[in-house]
């Protein structure tokens, strides 16, 4: 009879991005050879000394604390597979049937242009403005849900991690990458969400465990980090990033449907035949302007062979896209070219930087 393996994993119990849950799902379905003991530590900080002193083999962090926290004495050892990255709203209402001129509360920056885009005639407001809290936890979230049905406020958004610790049944609605409806905006996210990360010491070996790893979910986490990574951190809040691995199946019927001649003459030969494989990655890159009005968008579809020189012209094609859309130009005699200005303009002109 074959043994079984037992393995501790750390995994912070006051993050409020979806790891614990993440992970204890994951150690329910592990096969029969391995046991699986989530321990909880206080924090995803607590988590990593905890590793490091050997108190743990395995330790669970999101896919954005690990990029901003990467450790020497650490490794990546694999990657769960991505929670969906999307924000939602809570609200009665699908955002484009909010009653005119009602009141959304967003934090992050990027959300706030993109509803802005969707609805220019709503006001989106910070949780700061609404009920004096930064931080959007439980009780945070609770204060919000009050406003909302004292009708103070139309909705609310916040991450698929906390709805789902919320101890009340809201509505929700996805602000989704994917267009289902022809007249709904893509709310691209900022990257490196919804990833779950198990790390382990330097050295520690069990091959065993890597026919669990998400070769999709480390794809995607790699290519998002690759792209932010030659992004300045001024601009970074506005700008959404978002890589995937999809069947082309399902993206040729999403591109049929809605008459997306770039997808589909990337997708088929000139004589009319699909291109070999079954998946394609694809990359989508965004700024949207202070005013929502404007979006300056990247979107590219490639084999999986091809990803890190394909997200390299991606790279390129996204500075040159910004050179050419956030700053003016003088007029070029020479050339026979007037002076423009700028198309899009990421700061309100009173914080013009």
């Amino acid at each position: 009879m074959d043994s079984v393996q037992s393995l501790d994993v750390l995994v912070a119990s006051e993050s409020l991005d979806g790891c614990l849950l993440q992970v204890s799902k994951f150690a329910q379905t592990v096969d029969s050879h391995f046991s699986m003991n989530v321990k909880e530590t206080e924090n995803h900080e607590d988590t990593l000394l905890q590793l490091i002193d050997g108190k743990g083999d395995l330790a669970a962090v999101s896919g954005e604390w690990w990029a901003r926290n990467e450790d020497e004495r650490v490794q990546v050892k694999l990657f769960l597979p991505r929670k969906d990255p999307t924000l939602v709203l809570v609200s009665e209402d699908k955002l484009e049937y909010i009653p005119k001129n009602g009141v959304v509360v967003a934090n992050s920056p990027l959300i706030k242009r993109q509803i802005l885009r969707a609805r220019r005639d709503l006001s989106v407001v910070s949780s700061v403005q609404a009920i004096n809290k930064e931080i959007l936890d439980v009780e945070a979230v609770t204060a919000l849900e009050d406003l909302r049905i004292d009708q103070e406020i139309n909705g609310y958004v916040i991450s698929r991690a906390m709805h789902e610790l919320l101890p009340f049944k809201t509505r929700r609605h996805t602000l989704g990458i994917h267009k289902r409806v022809e007249e709904r905006f893509k709310f691209i996210p900022q990257g490196l969400t919804g990833f779950v990360v198990l790390i382990s010491r330097k050295g520690f070996q069990n091959h065993s465990l890597n026919r669990f790893n998400d070769n999709g979910a480390k794809i995607a986490f790699e290519l998002e980090y690759m792209a932010l990574g030659h992004i300045d951190n001024e601009i970074r809040p506005f700008v959404g990033v978002h890589a995937e691995q999809r069947k082309i199946g399902t993206i040729l019927k999403e591109a049929e449907k809605y008459q997306s001649k770039q997808i589909l003459s990337s997708l088929i030969q000139p004589n009319q035949i699909k291109l070999d494989g079954k998946i394609r990655i694809e990359v989508i890159m965004e700024i949207v302007s202070y005013d929502g009005r404007v979006t300056g968008k990247i979107e590219r579809m490639f084999k999986p062979d091809d990803a890190i020189s394909s997200v390299r012209n991606i790279i390129i094609e996204w500075n040159n896209l910004l050179e050419t859309m956030t700053k003016d130009h003088p007029e070029e005699k020479r050339r026979n070219l007037p002076a423009t200005q700028r198309i899009l303009q990421i700061y309100p002109p009173e914080n013009k930087k």
